[in-house]
């Protein structure tokens, strides 16, 4: 059985994931891990500038929590922030456009 995915704008998917990413930072659950997949799975549809305003925030946001001396979550979380940061930052890098 062929699965159906609906028509989103990349204008949409933009939102969505940006929302999804802001959402679940600091959050204790699943959606974490399920955000860095989003970021890495769908990168090819974001601009530069895109990558970079995630990775920005996601950096912001670990600094913010260190200096107050917890985690962005569970130990868990803040370790996949940590590595998603590192591969969106890759990804900018590698990026032509």
């Amino acid at each position: 059985m062929k699965v159906k995915y609906p028509a989103v704008s990349l204008h949409d998917m933009w939102i969505l994931l940006l929302s999804t990413i802001r959402y679940s930072m600091g959050r204790h659950t699943y959606i974490s891990g399920l955000s860095v997949e989003l970021v890495v799975r769908y990168n090819n549809y974001l601009t530069k500038q895109q990558l970079n305003q995630i990775a920005d925030e996601i950096e912001k946001e670990i600094k913010l929590h260190e200096a107050m001396g917890c985690t962005l979550g569970a130990d868990i979380d803040h370790k996949s922030w940590k590595d998603c940061l590192i591969i969106i930052r890759d990804l900018y890098l590698s990026r032509n456009d």
